[in-house]
């Protein structure tokens, strides 16, 4: 049995496209204003039904192309990379779309959404010095009524935590009452170095020396309770709660220094430090 083929067209853009598959295609009237559809046929819908508004390519993210009233145009608005942005704060479509990593010891520790109470607040601050400065422990790092311990510890270290005197912000007070109490608390932290102060050369070397008040512990407390390496950054220390929540308002506040003062029996020389810590009550 012999076929016969017609031949095929050689002029470019020529087509010869049986009716069925025509009728399949989308109709030119269907197809934006000069777009080709594959066949040769040209779109014909204008898109410019009315005048648009233009947002500004600098409201639209870059890299991102739209269509205003027949322009092709491409958005040059970059935000931020979460990297860049303080962690755990929202942005972008919904303000949902991203989430800051951006990682400081402050934002690491959120402010506690239900307050805190005075007890948790020593506490914190105990452990905190207990991890932190060399030779404190749960047996010589402790909450005391009074500076001075009752009954010393076994070593050279002691280190007593112990609550002073809080004011209430009137301010809030009167706003909103009870449900407002915001307190400004005096913490009063001493450290205690057993040495013998009879003579000049023991005191300076108590005072100054390698492992003296002054030159290792006192900077040793400051730094524990006053900052925070996060992410190769120094920053503010929160106290937080087994929680993780920050539990202050803001970060502890080192209000005035002591002086080195001996005990009566001249066996441990003392400092205190006072710091400030405000909080909200949860009563």
């Amino acid at each position: 049995m012999a076929y016969r083929f017609r031949p095929r067209p050689t002029a470019p853009g020529a087509y010869r496209l049986a009716s069925t598959v025509l009728s399949r295609l989308v109709a030119l009237s269907d197809i934006r204003l000069g777009v080709g559809r594959g066949d040769g046929g040209i779109g014909t819908l204008d898109v410019n039904m009315g005048a648009s508004t233009d947002p500004g390519i600098g409201n639209v993210e870059a890299g991102v192309g739209y269509m205003i009233n027949n322009v092709s145009l491409v958005g040059t608005f970059y935000a931020p990379v979460e990297s860049d942005v303080r962690l755990g704060i929202h942005y972008g479509a919904d303000g949902t779309e991203f989430t800051g990593t951006l990682g400081t010891a402050w934002a690491a520790t959120p402010l506690a959404s239900d307050r805190a109470t005075q007890a948790e607040i020593m506490l914190a601050i105990v452990q905190r010095l207990r991890e932190r400065v060399d030779g404190l422990t749960d047996s010589t790092c402790f909450i005391s009524d009074q500076r001075m311990p009752v009954s010393w510890p076994a070593g050279h270290l002691a280190c007593t935590v112990v609550a002073g005197e809080g004011e209430v912000d009137d301010a809030m007070w009167t706003g909103g009452g009870y449900s407002t109490i915001c307190e400004h608390l005096q913490i009063q932290i001493t450290i205690w170095l057993r040495c013998m102060l009879d003579q000049i050369p023991r005191a300076e070397a108590s005072l100054a020396g390698e492992e003296g008040m002054l030159s290792r512990f006192k900077p040793q407390l400051i730094r524990a309770l006053l900052l925070e390496k996060y992410g190769g950054r120094i920053e503010n220390w929160m106290p937080a709660g087994s929680d993780g929540l920050g539990l202050l308002r803001n970060p502890l506040q080192l209000l005035r220094c002591g002086a080195p003062l001996p005990d009566s029996e001249q066996k441990y020389l003392g400092m205190t430090l006072f710091f400030r810590a405000s909080f909200d009550w949860r009563v």
